[in-house]
């Protein structure tokens, strides 16, 4: 699932690369040597331009707002900005869309007042200064969810839609972590294996001291803690209810994709889901799982997606309209 992208075909005889991958990148110094007659793109703008053996020229616009080429590998260079201004006013709408989410799209500061994304709603961020004021909220009537590692502790709020950090913890109470999950999550050991049930190898904690205070990674944990608890269970949910049958859930990092299945059935869903409404987990969930008896996406793969999520394409459109507002940069 990749977003804000133009393809056209352009057909030709590819030449083998002695790049072990395939591609090559085109020298930046030729690039700038060129001359775009543009009024959106020009030579800066343009972040890589990536030769491969393809039959399609690509035309990607970044998060950033930068352009990223894809090319046949025997594409001449200099046709470069006669296909820029072919897509001139495609490139132009894309680029403006970007500029405005940066503008709009709040980099996360970690401090009181910062706001983050939970199953779709949105969550004030509250620092606790000392012990007893951490006490008195998490001994109050709220439905909450807490996490814990290095010296933070975070109670999530579900009731008042806020997040206490109290960043003393383990400094003020060291035996109090009965009830706190005292696990950092990876990828790489976030698992859910169908064949052999949970295999959810959580690793000790065992951050470095240089890491202690890293606030990114202390959430980014807590939100992957949550995306597997949630994700497993609407996987093996919707398996069942479907007559699906994966082998293995995986959480993803990707920056492009929101999910993925292989040819033997393993699911990839991202971990920063767990910020999206849960019927936009439901559907990338349904998404991959259709994928496990249609390997494409043929009409076929979309009516099977059709009669479980009639109303999919809201989804859809909620992603491309909202997707790069769940992150934690």
């Amino acid at each position: 699932m990749t977003k804000n992208k133009k393809k056209f075909c352009v057909f030709g005889i590819f030449a083998k690369t002695k790049n072990k991958y395939n591609y090559k990148l085109v020298d930046p110094d030729k690039i700038k040597n060129l001359f775009f007659d543009s009024s959106i793109i020009n030579k800066n703008r343009i972040e890589k331009v990536i030769k491969s053996r393809r039959r399609t020229v690509t035309l990607e616009v970044t998060p950033s707002a930068t352009l990223i080429l894809r090319l046949p590998i025997n594409f001449a260079d200099s046709k470069i900005p006669g296909i820029i201004k072919k897509n001139e006013k495609w490139l132009k709408e894309k680029i403006e869309l970007m500029e405005n989410r940066k503008a709009l799209f709040k980099s996360k500061t970690f401090i009181d007042g910062d706001d983050f994304l939970y199953l779709g709603k949105n969550y004030k961020l509250q620092i606790i200064k000392n012990i007893e004021d951490y006490n008195n909220i998490i001994r109050g009537d709220i439905s909450k969810k807490e996490f814990a590692s290095g010296y933070y502790c975070l109670t999530l709020d579900e009731t008042n839609q806020k997040i206490y950090l109290f960043n003393e913890y383990f400094k003020a109470v060291e035996s109090y972590n009965e009830n706190i999950n005292m696990k950092i999550m990876s990828n790489e050991s976030t698992v859910y294996d169908n064949t052999n049930n949970i295999n959810n190898n959580e690793k000790d904690l065992n951050i470095p001291d240089a890491k202690r205070n890293n606030l990114k990674l202390f959430f980014e944990n807590f939100y992957k803690q949550k995306a597997f608890e949630l994700i497993s269970e609407r996987v093996k949910l919707h398996s069942k209810l479907n007559n699906f049958h994966f082998k293995k859930l995986k959480l993803s990092s990707a920056e492009k994709r929101w999910g993925s299945c292989s040819f033997e059935n393993s699911i990839r869903i991202n971990w920063k889901l767990i910020m999206a409404p849960i019927n936009i987990i439901d559907y990338v969930i349904i998404h991959e799982l259709s994928h496990t008896i249609h390997k494409n996406h043929s009409q076929s793969f979309w009516s099977h997606v059709n009669f479980i999520i009639p109303d999919y394409k809201i989804s859809i459109k909620w992603l491309k309209a909202n997707g790069y507002k769940l992150k934690l940069d």
